[in-house]
């Protein structure tokens, strides 16, 4: 060995009896030296795997435990210059809603009917019996008739009415002694009106009859009329009536009316004769 070895060969042993060394050093904590822990290859190989799978959790952890950082917010856009705000007005008055519709009225019962109002009108029709006293010729009896009429939307009728004198005694006075039957009739156009009250079955009318009549005389009650034997007259009659309906087809009414002639010159008789007051009722059937 020569002067130059010598320095390198000291460095070699001492680095090898370096770990002798250590190993004989007492532990610490228990104050017991123990026997230098083998160096193995698989020792190293085995400190090495725990040494990475330390560093692979360490680095695992800390990968789980960091959170990411939020990306900073974008600032915001500027404003645009806003216009100038008009001046405030007052708020618009609310308009009031519009009244709920309301379903069509009835018309009242007692409203007077139109021929031309635009809507169809109700066509019934009815006829009827009628007993009046009368005065005639300063005799009382009694005047017997029929009345028939069309009747439209349950008010205007318009129609025929007819009247016989019915009394077959003998008149009283003596200028007429071969002739001492009288014969009495007249009738013509009718129209009457009725006037409804609300929810009642008994109602009013009122009607007109014009026309034209004869008187006649006869020596028995049953003899034959003939031109020479009669006089043919003019009449008007104003009535004024009360009725009941009973069902929709039957009704009853009783009647009064001032019956007024002209024209009448034969057998020395006049008008007054024959004007008067008669007064009755009537029974009728059909669609009211």
């Amino acid at each position: 060995m020569t002067a130059s070895q010598f320095p390198v060969f000291t460095l070699g042993f001492c680095l090898l009896s370096l770990p002798a060394t250590l190993a004989a050093q007492p532990n610490p904590k228990t104050g017991q030296s123990g026997p230098p822990a083998p160096t193995s290859a698989t020792t190293t190989a085995a400190t090495s795997a725990d040494s990475g799978w330390t560093s692979t959790s360490a680095a695992a952890a800390s990968a789980t435990v960091t959170e990411p950082t939020p990306a900073p917010a974008p600032a915001p856009a500027a404003a645009a210059p806003s216009s100038p705000k008009p001046d405030a007005q007052p708020p618009a008055a609310v308009a009031a809603p519009p009244p709920a519709p309301t379903e069509p009225v009835a018309a009242a019962p007692d409203e007077p009917p139109t021929l031309f109002s635009g809507r169809s009108a109700k066509v019934g029709g009815y006829g009827a019996l009628a007993v009046h006293y009368a005065r005639i010729n300063g005799d009382d009896g009694v005047l017997t008739g029929i009345e028939g009429a069309l009747l439209l939307d349950h008010r205007l009728a318009i129609g025929f009415a007819g009247y016989g004198w019915g009394n077959q005694q003998r008149i009283s006075s003596s200028r007429f002694i071969d002739q001492r039957y009288l014969h009495f009739g007249y009738g013509g156009l009718l129209v009457r009106y009725h006037f409804y009250i609300p929810n009642s079955p008994v109602y009013f009318s009122a009607a007109t009859l014009v026309g034209g009549g004869a008187v006649g005389l006869t020596n028995t009650w049953n003899g034959d009329l003939y031109r020479e034997n009669t006089d043919a007259f003019f009449v008007f009659e104003p009535q004024l009536g009360v009725h009941v309906n009973f069902t929709r087809w039957m009704r009853m009414g009783v009647d009064a009316g001032y019956r007024v002639t002209s024209g009448i010159s034969k057998f020395g008789f006049s008008e007054s004769d024959f004007n008067g007051i008669s007064l009755g009722g009537n029974l009728g059937f059909g669609w009211f």
